[in-house]
Formats: structure tokens, C-alpha cells, sequence
């Protein structure tokens, strides 16, 4: 008997990413919507990463010599089986009902739900009008 496909993927970039892993894993383990898989990219981290990965289910590392961001992202899509793919980066966290959000609007112009940036970084979000303009659809 084999194993149903997740309806989204969840790609998520890390190096040496220890500090917020957890929080950003958490919240989507959280999640209203539970028909996903996560794919950890890893590009070689020497800290605790992948033992704080390891303790979440639904989660398959991928590892990868370090090839940065998009590197990863490109991973990580390839990798991937599923009908929809989003990207969560590892410093950050979701509202718990962003998938829910993500499948809703699936057919919409754009998708957009909370993130939370955990280092106080600012985020300018003036991009998304700019390509909700233009029509391209975004998932983030």
C-alpha cells in the first residue's frame, strides 16, 4: 500500500539555523491545515540544526553542499511531489491558518497571510501590490 502525497509542500532553506528552527517548525506543526510534508534543505550546517529538524514529523532533510537561498529553493521544489509548493524560511513563522489561506485562495491573483519576522528585520511588502498589478500569482 503506498503512501498518500501531501497536498503542499513546505521548503525550507537552512544553514546553521538552530536559533529560530524550532519556532518556525512549531508553527507549522500548528497549522489548521495538516495535508503537507516539509523539505529541510540543509546546506551543511554545524550546529544543532538538523537534531532540532529530526524531532518533527512529516520533515525529510535534504542535504546539500551549500549553494545558497535559491540553490535551495531549487532543491527543494525539485524534490517535491506534491500539487503546491511554499517556501517558509527558518528565521520566521507563520499565523496558524496560513496554509488554510495558501489552499482557499489557491485560484486568486495573489495569497498573502501573516509572517513574522523573528530577528526585528523590516519587512516592505510594497512588492506584492506591484506584482498583484501585473498578475503573478505568488505563494509565500
Amino acid at each position: 500500500m503506498s503512501k498518500k502525497m501531501a497536498l503542499i509542500t513546505i521548503v525550507i532553506a537552512s544553514l546553521n539555523s538552530e536559533k529560530y528552527l524550532k519556532e518556525a517548525l512549531t508553527s507549522i506543526s500548528n497549522q489548521t491545515f495538516q495535508d503537507f510534508e516539509i523539505l529541510l534543505v540543509d546546506g551543511g550546517s554545524t550546529d544543532n540544526t538538523l537534531s532540532i529538524a529530526h524531532t518533527f514529523p512529516n520533515l525529510r532533510v535534504i542535504p546539500q553542499v551549500s549553494k545558497g537561498l535559491f540553490g535551495a529553493w531549487n532543491e527543494g521544489i525539485l524534490a517535491s511531489k506534491n500539487q503546491l509548493i511554499t517556501f517558509l524560511d527558518s528565521d520566521d513563522y507563520w499565523s496558524t491558518n496560513c496554509l488554510q489561506e495558501h489552499v482557499n485562495q489557491f485560484n486568486l491573483d495573489i495569497v498573502q497571510c501573516p509572517l513574522n519576522v523573528l530577528d526585528n528585520r523590516l519587512v516592505d511588502s510594497g512588492w506584492a501590490e506591484k506584482l498583484k498589478k501585473k498578475k503573478i500569482s505568488i505563494h509565500v
